[in-house]
């Protein structure tokens, strides 16, 4: 199906933004970012990333890394201290980084509850993360580092996938009219306030398949698509009329509503747009609600078509 718009409904290509008010909101300023970092020429692009997005926001840059444990006590002075250089050294190396001035704290800690813990007492206000080779896809998110730090980090992360060449300029958010979807839309003007943003959607027509014959299902399909579309596209305004700007501003928004399953509509969505963010609204929840985070936010951050922010709801 063809993406819906808030022009005519119909327009694959761009369309037309329509601006329209919004209540003010109060929206937190980026101020500190901790990035952790693995040493891994992945993790070395969210080092960058986070370096840029400190000169966007004026913010501070903390740079961690957690040996783990389990390495013998006779060894942990002399693998922290390596790390420590490594991380200057890369630090050297990176336009618009201080070395000196940037805090980088070694800890011997335990992958996940050390990066959290971390987070908690530096005050930090975003998470940055690569996508660690181990969690690219070749395995399942489910038990990672990657999947416990989202689950409690109390933060939104970034998980950066791309390499950087610049602001992030198309921002891709996905909509499910929750609470979820309006931290993510806070938290994408929050990280990318000069973005380009697009909303997405996707729904289902119920009962479709219990019309009988093909031309009925066709016009029971077609009819409740443009019902819901029409349905949708209130819902869409209302929620992204419930936010503002960081500057106050009315927000400009291009929205696509398409029928389908989440997943699949959001990557095609994506392979269309091509955005340079991709952000989500989570839950740190655990048992059967946990199932929605699995479904969506996970497949993301398992193979992500871009960078991947996770907003949590609480």
């Amino acid at each position: 199906m063809s993406p819906s718009t808030v022009t005519d409904g119909r327009e694959p290509a761009q369309p037309a933004a329509e601006v329209f008010a919004c209540n003010p909101l109060d929206v937190e300023k980026i101020e500190r970012i901790l990035v952790a970092t693995d040493l891994s020429a992945r993790s070395d692009r969210a080092v960058e990333r986070a370096f840029q997005l400190a000169k966007t926001h004026g913010a501070d840059v903390m740079v961690l890394h957690v040996v783990e444990r389990s390495l013998p006590s006779s060894m942990r002075r002399q693998v922290m201290k390596a790390a420590e250089d490594d991380i200057r050294a890369g630090l050297e190396k990176l336009g618009g980084a201080d070395p000196q001035d940037t805090r980088v704290d070694v800890v011997i800690g335990s992958g996940h509850s050390s990066i959290v813990e971390h987070v908690k007492t530096s005050r930090a206000d975003l998470l940055v993360l690569g996508l660690h080779s181990d969690e690219s896809g070749k395995r399942p998110l489910k038990g990672t580092t990657m999947e416990r730090v989202v689950r409690y980090c109390p933060v939104p992360v970034l998980v950066v996938s791309d390499r950087v060449s610049g602001a992030y300029e198309t921002v891709l958010v996905a909509l499910d009219f929750s609470v979820f979807s309006r931290r993510a839309i806070r938290g994408a003007y929050r990280l990318a306030p000069g973005g380009d943003m697009w909303f997405a959607h996707a729904f289902q027509v119920p009962f479709a398949g219990f019309q009988y014959g093909s031309e009925t299902r066709a016009q029971f399909q077609a009819e409740a698509e443009e019902e819901l579309e029409s349905f949708i596209m209130e819902e869409l305004e209302a929620v992204v009329g419930s936010v503002c700007r960081p500057d106050g501003l009315p927000i400009s928004r291009r929205a696509m509503v398409r029928n389908g399953e989440v997943r699949a509509v959001l990557r095609e969505v994506a392979t269309e747009l091509k955005p340079d963010l991709m952000v989500l609204g989570t839950h740190g929840r655990v048992g059967f609600p946990h199932m929605m985070l699995g479904s969506v936010a996970e497949h993301f951050l398992v193979a992500p078509p871009c960078d991947v922010l996770a907003v949590k709801a609480w």
